[in-house]
């Protein structure tokens, strides 16, 4: 396949083994642009709205197991303006950081990009889990992106890398806390 030879590492893998990432594509088309802003836009949505369906299957599981979600979840919050800032400017931020570096660490672990991502993913899913184990699941696939979005532009930068993994995370933050401020 040629035109996946001179894609970047984190396509090629996805392209080669026919695997479950066709929303990388278009994630991944932006990076060849050199959009960086579109990366971001279209990354938010990406990211935000499987992990959405996800949360919602399995809440519709557990309702039909019969089992109470309620102990899945975290505690229940009042929203403060304090728990806005620390979720849509501080935690991308801060864990963006952080992503950089345990995806450097499992860079060392594995060549395989797609490997890599998805490992971080389930580390990020489990770290958000400890919260509420529902949490688990809204942030595995997010996490996944960010991840995939951050090798595909590391190349490029560091700067586009952390850019193009903490903006759409503002924004999947920026999304939960306006419905959360909805809530009765």
């Amino acid at each position: 396949m040629p035109a996946l030879e001179s894609s970047p590492p984190i396509l090629a893998e996805a392209g080669a083994q026919q695997r479950w990432f066709a929303p990388l594509r278009a994630l991944v088309s932006a990076q060849r642009a050199g959009s960086l802003t579109r990366h971001c836009l279209l990354a938010w949505p990406v990211a935000l709205l499987p992990s959405l369906a996800l949360v919602s299957l399995v809440y519709g599981l557990l309702q039909w197991l019969g089992i109470d979600s309620s102990t899945f979840e975290p505690p229940p919050r009042r929203l403060t303006m304090g728990q806005v800032f620390s979720a849509v400017v501080f935690a991308p931020l801060v864990e963006t950081l952080v992503l950089g570096g345990g995806l450097w660490l499992l860079s060392r672990l594995s060549h395989r990009p797609l490997f890599v991502a998805a490992a971080s993913s389930v580390l990020w899913g489990c770290l958000h889990g400890a919260s509420g184990l529902i949490w688990f699941f809204g942030t595995f696939w997010s996490f996944y992106i960010f991840s995939c979005s951050y090798l595909a532009w590391r190349p490029a930068s560091w700067w586009r890398a952390y850019a193009v993994a903490a903006v759409p995370h503002a924004l999947i933050n920026l999304t939960a806390m306006g419905l959360l401020a909805l809530q009765p």
